[in-house]
């Protein structure tokens, strides 16, 4: 169906890009889990949402791929501080 690679695309690219920006967290379980929430959250909306018959274009995805990214740093934020990170500045 067209328009589920960009859809795809920009999903992954969201993760990879928060994976490398909060990149002193790898090592922590907690981290991770985020990450699995989030891929599962976007296979499960990728394979589910009722997708029209027409090819969307990277301009049109990548707003929602930019609250996609604020949502997962956010959480990794929160959970970071309540874990006692000192390098997390509420």
């Amino acid at each position: 169906m067209p328009g589920r690679g960009t859809v795809a695309a920009c999903a992954i690219g969201t993760l990879v890009i928060v994976i490398r920006m909060h990149g002193r967290f790898v090592r922590k379980w907690w981290f991770w889990t985020i990450i699995g929430i989030a891929t599962i959250a976007n296979t499960w909306l990728l394979i589910d949402f009722p997708f029209a018959e027409k090819n969307y274009t990277f301009a049109v995805i990548a707003p929602i791929g930019y609250i996609e990214y604020l949502l997962v740093a956010w959480c990794i934020r929160r959970t970071a501080g309540s874990f006692g990170d000192a390098s997390v500045r509420r």
